[in-house]
């Protein structure tokens, strides 16, 4: 699996224990949830700056969660 997508499903599901739904996450990204789901399950891949942007929306610093895996 993509390391990207794996970072990211683990934010995801991080903030869905928060009762933070990946249509709220969605919304503070400006992307349609369904594009979101398509990124979780890795039919496409998002860009970097959609990675930031969904850690960011999920309450997260990107850097701070990439950068040690670097």
């Amino acid at each position: 699996m993509n390391p990207t997508i794996y970072k990211l499903r683990l934010v995801v599901a991080q903030a869905k224990e928060s009762g933070i739904s990946r249509q709220q996450i969605a919304d503070k990204m400006g992307v349609h949830v369904k594009t979101l789901e398509k990124w979780l399950r890795g039919v496409t891949s998002p860009s970097l700056h959609n990675v930031e942007a969904a850690f960011n929306a999920c309450g997260y610093n990107f850097n701070s969660i990439v950068a040690p895996f670097e």
